[in-house]
C-alpha cells in the first residue's frame, strides 16, 4: 500500500537524480496513475508493490504537471518537477492541519461545492480533476508567491500545481477503509517533519 511517506521518499530520490527510471517516464504528459490506489497489484514482494504503486501515483501527478505549462523552461528537468512537488506537498498538508485534520479538510472542500470531486478522491476509481480557481481562497497568497519566486515562475503556475497535487495527497491519505482516517493525521505530521529536515 502506497503511503505519503513512501511517495515523498521517492520524490526526494528523484529530486536528487537518484531515481532515473521514474525520471525517464515523468515528462510524457500522460496521466498514468489515476485511481491506482484501489487496484490490485500482483507481485509477491511487498517492497515491489510499494514502489510500483508509488511510481504510478508520482507519474500521475508529474504527468498532470507536464500536461500544463510545467514542461517549459522552469520545469524542463524531472528533478525540478520533483523538487517543486516537494514544496507543494507541505502547503497542502499545512492547509489540512489548519482545518483541524483530514476529516475537517474534506468537509471544507465539500462546502466549497466539491462534493463529487472529494468523493472521487476518497473512493475507488479515477480522481476527478479540479481547476486552480476553485482553490483560490484555500491557500495563503504569501506562501504561493514565495514558492513562485523561489522557482522563478508565476503564481498561477503554483496554483496549477496545487490543483494537481491536492487530489493526489488526499487520495493517498484516504487509502484506508477506516473512514475516521486517524492514521492520515499521523502521516501528515510525519511527512511534514520529514520535509522540514530536508
Amino acid at each position: 500500500m502506497a503511503t505519503l511517506t513512501t511517495m515523498v521518499d521517492a520524490l526526494i530520490q528523484q529530486a536528487s537524480g537518484q531515481h532515473s527510471a521514474l525520471a525517464n517516464t515523468a515528462l510524457d504528459g500522460q496521466v498514468l496513475g489515476l485511481g491506482t490506489k484501489h487496484d490490485h497489484v500482483t507481485h509477491t514482494d511487498p517492497a515491489h508493490i510499494d514502489r510500483t504503486v508509488v511510481n504510478q501515483v508520482i507519474d500521475s501527478a508529474l504527468g498532470g504537471l507536464a500536461g500544463s505549462d510545467m514542461h517549459e523552461n522552469a520545469f524542463a528537468q524531472p528533478e525540478r518537477q520533483a523538487s517543486f512537488m516537494l514544496k507543494l506537498i507541505p502547503l497542502v498538508l499545512h492547509w489540512i492541519k489548519q482545518q483541524g485534520g483530514l476529516n475537517q479538510a474534506l468537509q471544507a472542500l465539500r462546502q466549497q461545492g466539491l462534493e463529487a470531486q472529494v468523493a472521487s478522491w476518497v473512493g475507488p476509481g479515477v480522481n476527478d480533476r479540479i481547476t486552480p480557481d476553485v482553490l483560490k481562497d484555500l491557500f495563503e497568497h504569501s506562501s504561493i508567491d514565495a514558492l513562485a519566486q523561489q522557482f522563478g515562475i508565476g503564481a498561477d503556475t503554483v496554483e496549477t500545481g496545487l490543483a494537481v497535487v491536492l487530489p493526489q495527497v488526499i487520495d493517498i491519505l484516504t487509502n484506508s477503509r477506516n473512514e475516521d482516517w486517524f492514521h492520515a493525521d499521523i502521516e501528515t505530521n510525519n511527512v511534514l517533519t520529514r520535509l522540514n529536515h530536508l
